[in-house]
């Protein structure tokens, strides 16, 4: 009986919710998840300059319950627009900006002595985190020069 439920709930969901409910983001999301909130990230990207896909899954009134590759490309765009690590993980972050709740975060280039809000993983040599580039930058930008050329130097943070 629950599962047939479920599919009641995800039908009103789908055919009766407004286009982007606020505070609907409660959960993380990953690569790969499906979720009925892939399907209202989808959604929300759609409309807010981020378009999945010009036609089929995914396009604007075609949105589906799953992250899927583009979903992350357009994720990533709206984090690095927001100022955010480009992690293609809906956090807590992420999720504040969609439902439209302040995240405190200063950008890099405006950081004078707290990271508190920057940096949330531990990093260690060779790691390809996402906030590995943002401390590059801080470090760049703060006279701890990574490299003078290539890869890792100013402006070329990777």
């Amino acid at each position: 009986m629950r599962p047939f439920r479920f599919v009641v709930f995800l039908i009103f969901f789908f055919f009766t919710a407004s286009p982007v409910l606020a505070d609907v983001f409660t959960v993380d999301l990953y690569s790969g998840d499906t979720h009925p909130e892939a399907f209202f990230l989808q959604q929300y990207l759609n409309t807010h300059g981020y378009e999945i896909a010009k036609t089929g899954p995914g396009s604007p009134g075609q949105e589906i319950p799953r992250l899927g590759p583009a979903t992350l490309i357009q994720l990533k765009k709206l984090q690095i627009d927001k100022g955010i690590p480009p992690t293609g993980i809906v956090g807590e972050r992420t999720r504040a900006i969609l439902n439209g709740i302040s995240t405190g975060y200063v950008p890099v280039s405006s950081l004078q002595t707290s990271l508190y809000d920057v940096f949330t993983v531990d990093l260690y040599s060779g790691d390809t985190h996402p906030e590995a580039f943002f401390l590059q930058q801080y470090l760049n930008t703060h006279g701890y020069e990574i490299a003078k050329t290539g890869p890792g130097s100013p402006g070329q943070e990777i």
